[in-house]
């Protein structure tokens, strides 16, 4: 699979930082507003899945699996199956400091690569765990509303 030529924004975060909640919650933004062309099933053990959108003329790929390489592997294997299409831009995620990270950088073109930190939200020992919850979801949120919009501007 050579994807030298194509252009990237993966979404980098430590494990259970939510992102693939992050990159679930753009999935549901888009797909009122985008021709879906492909879709996985969603795993609800991991909350992961993929999805090739037609959006504003570009078809996206979508991708929320990020924790091991294996898996990352196996998705983007899976969707080249799944879908003929010419992919225009890729969302993925991966580990701030291993080898998904590492094997992004061997898929992508460096210059076609951009990387966007996961936002999260920490908790002190006095807080209570369920607004940390909400705080994070909100965090979710509004970071998918931001790489909705990068989408427009690669």
């Amino acid at each position: 699979m050579d994807l030298k030529d194509k252009k990237a924004i993966v979404l980098r975060g430590e494990i259970d930082s939510g992102k693939s909640a992050t990159l679930n919650n753009l999935i549901n933004k888009l797909l009122p507003v985008s021709r879906c062309i492909a879709k996985s099933h969603y795993r609800k053990a991991t909350k992961d899945q993929w999805v090739v959108l037609e959006y504003n003329s570009k078809n996206i790929a979508i991708i929320t699996v990020g924790d091991s390489v294996k898996d990352i592997k196996n998705a983007f294997e899976e969707m080249h199956r799944e879908s003929s299409e010419n992919i225009d831009l890729y969302i993925c995620t991966c580990r701030s400091r291993d080898k998904t990270r590492e094997y992004m950088e061997s898929l992508f073109n460096p210059y076609d690569l951009i990387w966007v930190f996961k936002w999260t939200v920490f908790r002190e020992a006095d807080v209570e765990e369920a607004i940390i919850k909400l705080f994070q979801d909100k965090a979710n949120e509004i970071q998918a509303q931001a790489i909705l919009e990068m989408i427009d501007i690669v």
